[in-house]
């Protein structure tokens, strides 16, 4: 039914005109009808724009929903897609390891001791040959580390100690050792959980407690505090405790004594060693100088003593030792396959019958001379310490330990400055009479040079290494970070420099220093390698000394 616009009348079906008013009948109804239809319009677009803002947005959360399913589903493919477990034989645990590894099964190394050498595959854990399993599981290359002692073996009867031990197909010393449990197990050499050290003697030691007047072996690892009062009831009166350095879990622990743990003796005097990380006192000898006051110096190199090892088998043996008898002046000597490093790094003509201060196999931590200049620590020194561009004059627990002082070399022979010989040419002259009139030579200390030697530095438990790399100290960075939780050494290899030698002008003969070590006017050239698992020298622990315990029958 239609109305008239105009009046509002209702119209008759079919009319062309209002019967009330007259007016047009179909352009009324059509402008009503465009009207009508232009607001329909306007509100369904604007309905349609309203609309269609919610749908974009729905639009991006569908296809993010859809990425993320896709990815979940690649990802699920790839670890629970099914592998079949090939063959598990190898030459080496590293070939295992890397074969499994290319399936994409999450492969973790173990080591331990066996009777099969060093890097062989003792077996594979998680999985068995030609079963089929997803990319998930889990699985354990077990890697031989050679022959030595299980762990848990101080915990078992002897019977099966032995049975345990002989699997190793190494022979086995029962070793009696004065304890506080007579008849146990107290301990071995090696440490459970080691290898026997390679180039060593392939021999498994093991200490069974017995009764007698010594120092109780299984002192080993106890409170030192403890021990102390143990050793008092056991009558001994001057009981002293000195600290040494040791890996983590033995700091504060008993690790050695003298007489040594085991031993039998008459005594009354026993040092009791305890385990030690970061101490600079360590190192230093307190002394006094000739108007009375202190010195403090770097003079005490007992904590490099012993045998270091990298977990391939090189090792450096150093002994401390004194220099002179009667005097308190110590310094390193290194023995073993590095014994005659030097000769080939110094490659001197003379270096057999060079005398000097007697530096052909001695190793020291500063500059040593004939007085306690090249070695004081005194920190009121400062910027005037001849110690100052060493490590330990500084706070990261490092110290450097050196061979090589005031020796140059005059031509292709060890020359000493302070003994008053004469470098002409290239050619010493060992005639202190001659030396005026060598001065006048045009040829008086030329073709002098320094010339790169043994250099070492030790990092207790506790030292900064990060300090030193972020100042510099190293060139570049190691790719494993090495075992802080054992005391360990770098030895610096000459084979990564561009030069070992370097040439000293014969106007800078007096005042050049050497450029290999620490001095009062420089720092050594940059530490090579970069610390590293595999170039550490870590300390092997030999609480007991075999020599000195009698083997049972």
């Amino acid at each position: 039914m239609n109305f008239c616009d105009n009046c509002g009348s209702k119209l008759e079906e079919n009319s062309k005109f209002c019967d009330n008013c007259g007016v047009a009948i179909e352009d009324s109804v059509n402008e009503n009808l465009d009207s009508q239809n232009n607001s329909d319009n306007v509100q369904n677009n604007s309905d349609n724009s309203k609309k269609r803002k919610p749908f974009g947005i729905w639009k991006f959360i569908v296809i993010g929903i859809v990425v993320v399913a896709l990815i979940v589903c690649a990802v699920a493919y790839v670890v629970f897609q099914k592998s079949v477990i090939p063959a598990l034989k190898a030459d080496s645990a590293k070939e295992m390891a890397d074969k499994l590894s290319s399936y994409g099964l999450p492969v973790k190394v173990v080591k331990k001791v066996s009777p099969l050498k060093k890097g062989d595959l003792v077996e594979v854990k998680g999985v068995k040959e030609g079963e089929k399993v997803d990319r998930s599981r889990k699985v354990t290359v077990v890697e031989s580390l050679g022959p030595g002692v299980p762990e848990g073996v101080n915990k078992m009867s002897l019977n099966k100690a032995l049975k345990v031990l002989k699997s190793m197909k190494v022979p086995v010393k029962v070793h009696k050792a004065i304890a506080t449990k007579p008849g146990k197990i107290v301990g071995s050499y090696p440490m459970p959980g080691n290898p026997i050290i390679e180039h060593s003697e392939r021999v498994i030691n093991v200490l069974v407690g017995s009764e007698g007047r010594g120092v109780p072996a299984d002192l080993y690892g106890m409170d030192s505090n403890k021990a102390k009062d143990i050793l008092s009831k056991y009558g001994f009166k001057n009981i002293s405790l000195v600290p040494k350095l040791s890996s983590r879990k033995n700091i504060g622990k008993i690790i050695g004594s003298n007489p040594s743990l085991g031993s039998q003796t008459n005594s009354d005097t026993v040092t009791l060693y305890f385990g030690a990380g970061v101490d600079k006192k360590m190192f230093i000898r307190e002394d006094k100088d000739f108007d009375g006051s202190t010195v403090y110096l770097a003079e005490n190199p007992d904590p490099f003593d012993g045998l270091w090892c990298t977990n391939s088998g090189d090792c450096l043996d150093f002994v401390s030792k004194i220099k002179y008898p009667g005097t308190n002046f110590k310094m390193v000597e290194l023995h073993g396959s590095h014994e005659r490093d030097y000769l080939n790094l110094r490659k001197a003509d003379n270096v057999a019958s060079f005398e000097g201060l007697g530096l052909n196999n001695e190793l020291n931590m500063c500059v040593t001379n004939q007085t306690f200049m090249g070695c004081d620590l005194n920190p009121a020194l400062g910027e005037k310490s001849w110690m100052k561009n060493h490590l330990i004059f500084g706070d990261t627990g490092a110290v450097e330990l050196y061979r090589g002082g005031f020796e140059e070399f005059c031509g292709n022979s060890m020359f000493d400055s302070i003994t008053g010989y004469s470098c002409v040419g290239g050619k010493i002259d060992k005639n202190y009479e001659n030396e005026e009139e060598n001065k006048k030579n045009p040829e008086y200390n030329h073709k002098m040079s320094f010339r790169m030697a043994d250099f070492y530095v030790i990092f207790p438990v506790g030292a900064d290494l990060k300090k030193l790399e972020a100042d510099g100290y190293f060139q570049g960075v190691g790719k494993h970070e090495p075992d802080m939780n054992r005391p360990f050494i770098l030895r610096r290899d000459p084979k990564l420099y561009k030069k070992t030698q370097i040439n000293i002008p014969p106007k800078d003969v007096y005042s050049m220093p050497n450029p290999f070590i620490p001095t009062r006017e420089s720092k050594p050239v940059k530490f090579a390698p970069a610390p590293d698992d595999d170039n550490a020298y870590y300390l092997v622990e030999k609480p007991f000394d075999m020599s000195k315990l009698p083997i049972e029958n």
